[in-house]
């Protein structure tokens, strides 16, 4: 599918344990949800983590997201152009 110009759009790529699975497309007409892309990715049909779709409801302490971040910046190290 082709987006036409100067329209706005939401694309995913899918990609389970390594393999490419499939990609989403969503062509936006009017108003958007801005939570669009959290409700579709965390719904039971793909991610299934149905309690991460509000996102006022995933807080996390300061150490676990000190913990997150330090696990990202160890897992994409490799991908981060600014420290090559």
């Amino acid at each position: 599918m082709v987006v036409p110009s100067k329209k706005s759009y939401f694309y995913v790529e899918i990609v389970i344990n390594g393999k490419y699975s499939g990609k989403l497309l969503h062509i936006i007409e009017g108003n958007f949800p801005l939570q669009f892309g959290r409700m579709m990715l965390a719904s039971k049909a793909i991610l299934n983590i149905p309690n991460r779709i509000d996102w006022k409801e995933c807080k996390i302490s300061p150490d676990e997201e000190l913990q997150a971040a330090e696990y990202f910046r160890k897992n994409f190290k490799e991908y981060d152009f600014t420290k090559k």
